[in-house]
């Protein structure tokens, strides 16, 4: 069916491509000639304390913590084609919790190949991770993830285009024998008696290994120099490699506003309706707003105020209770002491809500709470080194199960870069 779909997409496009007017932009400003840059840097991103690295309610464990991560930043320019990515490898490591250390590699790349009328583009990333998956997991479990989009710009005006793009997604967790806790609980009829199902301990990998795909059509338009909005539609599907159950299909629809983030208010926000159904007749579909705002504006000269909010289904790493709705919101100020220095503030407070099955009995669902606190000074050296010193403060809270409760505080130092040429 999505095969069938983004045929039809395509066939679309290129039917009005015939209509369609240049990309000037793509043109007007490639540089003659290859351009080829790498750009490696080295920097420090950790040197400090956790006090509970595994986020342990009974017997939470400190440890003393340092990363350094390595990067490069390829680009090439072949008259109007280019070609961008980034690489980067990060070693962690723990002063006693040595099963915590590991190496996290990441790579993204892009390629754009712009005509006179159609732009097409393309991108792959792959990632290798010992961090959370998310804030539901909390054990640092190994994950890869790759991803991979292609896609198409028709010009139908100076300022307006058609876009198609179709994506995969897939993820695999290390059979490495880690076990995930999670408290996610309801309570069902069996038979004459109730039972509580949840409070379950499982390797991430029979849950969330996965691989997803979609397809996506929308039309842009250039408001300003500055600003972009959009409207879209897309539908997708994902399959399961151990939980046939949760395979589904997902539909959607959503507008979008992105805005230059060196203007005065910078940022990008998206808004919609998604419809998520799974093959297990005990879970009830999602069905609901969706989206995703990152905005900051600079006021004054020396002070930026920022704003994030969100809002989307998650696949739960638990096997009762397949997903939960994520809602979260938070805020940051910083404001800059002269050249040299700035300090920073923000919060950010995470809702997880999870789905409640068809006979569950009673009336309230499972949630969690997470709350994040931080403070930060940044000095910037005239060599355009950057010496900044974090605090963060981080707890949860359940409705159900206290034992995954916890308290965390975070104190640490991050120099960057300390070389890049």
């Amino acid at each position: 069916m999505l095969t069938r779909a983004l045929l039809l997409l395509l066939a679309v496009g290129w039917t009005g491509s015939a209509i369609a007017q240049p990309f000037a932009d793509d043109s007007e400003q490639a540089e003659p000639g290859p351009d080829l840059a790498w750009r490696p840097s080295i920097a420090l991103t950790t040197i400090g304390y956790d006090t509970n690295v595994l986020n342990d309610h009974d017997d939470p464990e400190g440890d003393f913590v340092t990363a350094v991560r390595t990067g490069l930043r390829p680009s090439l320019r072949l008259g109007p084609a280019a070609v961008g990515g980034e690489a980067a490898l990060t070693y962690t490591y723990y002063a006693q919790l040595a099963r915590e250390r590991g190496l996290d590699g990441t790579g993204r790349v892009r390629v754009m190949l712009p005509f006179s009328r159609i732009r097409l583009h393309g991108s792959g990333a792959y990632f290798n991770q010992k961090e959370r998956f998310n804030d539901e997991v909390d054990a640092r479990a190994r994950h890869a993830a790759t991803e991979a989009t292609v896609g198409v710009d028709i010009a139908l005006g100076a300022l307006t285009a058609l876009t198609f793009s179709a994506a995969r997604r897939r993820v695999d967790f290390a059979d490495t024998g880690t076990m995930v806790r999670t408290g996610s609980s309801e309570t069902v009829e069996t038979g004459d008696t109730l039972e509580n199902i949840g409070i379950e301990d499982l390797e991430p990998q029979r849950t969330l290994d996965r691989t997803e795909h979609a397809v996506t059509a929308g039309l842009r338009y250039e408001l300003t120099p500055l600003t972009t909005i959009s409207g879209n539609v897309s539908m997708g599907r994902h399959r399961f490699v151990f939980s046939p159950d949760r395979d589904g299909e997902s539909a959607g629809a959503d507008v979008a506003i992105e805005m230059a983030e060196d203007a005065v208010v910078g940022g990008h926000g998206r808004i919609g309706w998604r419809r998520v159904t799974l093959a297990s007749p005990l879970v009830p579909p999602f069905s609901g707003l969706a989206g995703s705002a990152g905005v900051t504006a600079h006021v004054g000269g020396s002070t930026r105020v920022g704003f994030g909010a969100r809002r989307d289904l998650t696949f739960s790493v638990g096997e009762v209770l397949p997903y939960f709705v994520e809602s979260a919101f938070g805020g940051s100020v910083g404001r800059s002491l002269g050249e040299r220095f700035e300090i920073g503030m923000r919060v950010e407070r995470i809702r997880l809500e999870y789905v409640r099955l068809l006979d569950a009995i009673d009336p309230g669902g499972y949630r969690e709470r997470v709350t994040r606190l931080g403070g930060s000074m940044t000095y910037r050296a005239p060599s355009g080194l950057e010496v900044t010193f974090h605090v963060d403060k981080r707890f949860r809270r359940t409705s159900a199960d206290s034992s995954r409760d916890y308290d965390s505080l975070r104190f640490y130092t991050s120099i960057g870069p300390v070389l890049s040429f």
